[in-house]
């Protein structure tokens, strides 16, 4: 006890005057390591920094003590590590550090410097990833042979895609806060919600998901890859079918804890297109003259073009001259904006004005051939089959030890 008071007035010595009170004032023990008001400050920071969510004291308020607890958590993993004699080296923690400058457009070498010009000094950044790298290494050494993902572990997930062939399977991501006990049920709930409220408005969900998420993809962004909705729980599988890509999840709670998803993409199970889809459609060109009669132009298409029938007559009579038919065209040769709104249309059905080169066009969709498609299953990549594997299995192994050193330590929060 002499030793730590002795180191913490050390300490105390050597900060600035400005941060002193900051530094000593303490937010929570855990056996003897200690966590400062300063380091939950710090770690908002840093959150607020990467996600670029605007700083706003209500949020902060809100997640004060989620951080207080990641970091009651890292701490816990810190002195396990520890214990079990595994040390970090500075080349490893460097190597981190480049990963982060490569992530986020930083260049080499100047991680520490952007940091320190925005208050966030190296020592916390180093914590944090020797936080990180011990506990891979506790889990490895303790649980390397159970995240062994097999052979047959890959031909049963193969066998589970081939059973679910043609159907939606979604490119996730996740946040995962553990719900550890049950006198966290409430703050995990509401911090769940204070995070999806941020991510929704424009937040970065891979930065969140590294900060915050608990899961073995917080590593990756929160990066799950391609899953089948059936694999997931009927209570997920409700709220993700609802989803368009690129939309985000309320949290959803899971036998772990609250569980943000974000839909990356979608798309079919276990087969491509083997064509892209190819299309008849006639183009109604008209030259541009002016704002005022190119709009009546306009709106004489949409009121009288029901088919291509009608708009190659109309096209005559107008004397649209460089109108006519295009047969058989692929549509991933056309342009990605007249993709978009070609693939949007029904037989019959044509886009809105398209403006190229002083003319609008409209396209009318004359007929569509039935794409054809090709079994991948056979050919799955089996790397990334397993790595989702692995990604799911530690993630559990993670949390069941994780629990235990927590129970097992001495934790003494203080304050709110």
């Amino acid at each position: 006890m002499v030793r730590v008071c002795l180191l913490l007035f050390l300490g105390f010595l050597m900060l600035p005057l400005s941060l002193a009170k900051a530094e000593t004032s303490i937010a929570a023990r855990v056996g003897d390591g200690i966590i400062t008001t300063h380091d939950v400050e710090t770690r908002l920071k840093i959150l607020f920094l990467s996600s670029k969510m605007p700083e706003d004291e209500r949020v902060k308020n809100q997640l004060r003590q989620q951080v207080r607890e990641l970091l009651i958590d890292e701490e816990v993993q810190r002195q396990v590590a520890k214990r079990e004699d595994i040390a970090i080296e500075d080349a490893e923690i460097k190597k981190t550090f480049a990963a982060i400058e490569t992530r986020n457009a930083i260049a080499p070498g100047q991680l520490v410097p952007e940091m320190e010009k925005k208050g966030i000094d190296e020592t916390t950044l180093k914590k944090q990833v020797v936080a990180t790298l011990g506990w891979q290494r506790v889990m490895q050494k303790n649980y390397q042979d159970q995240m062994v993902i097999s052979d047959d572990d890959v031909a049963i997930a193969k066998a589970r895609m081939e059973r679910n062939q043609g159907k939606t399977e979604y490119y996730l991501s996740e946040i995962l806060l553990f719900v550890n006990t049950p006198d966290q049920e409430d703050d995990m709930r509401k911090n769940a919600m204070t995070l999806y409220d941020q991510l929704v408005k424009g937040a970065r969900f891979e930065s969140v998901a590294r900060q915050f998420s608990q899961s073995a993809t917080a590593a990756s962004g929160g990066v799950i890859g391609w899953v089948v909705v059936d694999q997931l729980p009927m209570d997920v599988q409700k709220i993700i079918i609802r989803l368009d890509k690129g939309a985000i999840s309320q949290p959803i709670r899971t036998q772990m804890g609250y569980k943000i998803y974000k839909i990356n993409d979608q798309r079919l199970v276990g087969v491509v297109l083997k064509n892209q889809t190819l299309v008849d459609v006639f183009q109604t060109i008209i030259p541009f003259v002016d704002d005022a009669k190119s709009v009546a132009a306009a709106t004489e298409i949409k009121d009288t073009v029901k088919d291509c029938a009608s708009a190659e007559a109309l096209a005559k009579d107008r004397g649209y001259t460089a109108s006519g038919y295009s047969r058989g065209v692929s549509v991933g040769t056309m342009p990605k904006p007249v993709q978009e709104q070609v693939m949007k249309l029904k037989i019959g059905q044509t886009t809105p004005p398209m403006p190229m080169d002083n003319t609008l066009v409209f396209m009318t969709l004359c007929q569509q051939s039935n794409p054809e498609y090709v079994n991948t299953v056979v050919d799955a990549d089996s790397e990334n089959i397993k790595r989702a594997l692995f990604s799911e299995r530690a993630t559990q192994l993670s949390q069941q030890l994780l629990r235990r050193e927590r129970e097992n330590a001495v934790i003494v929060r203080v304050g709110q």
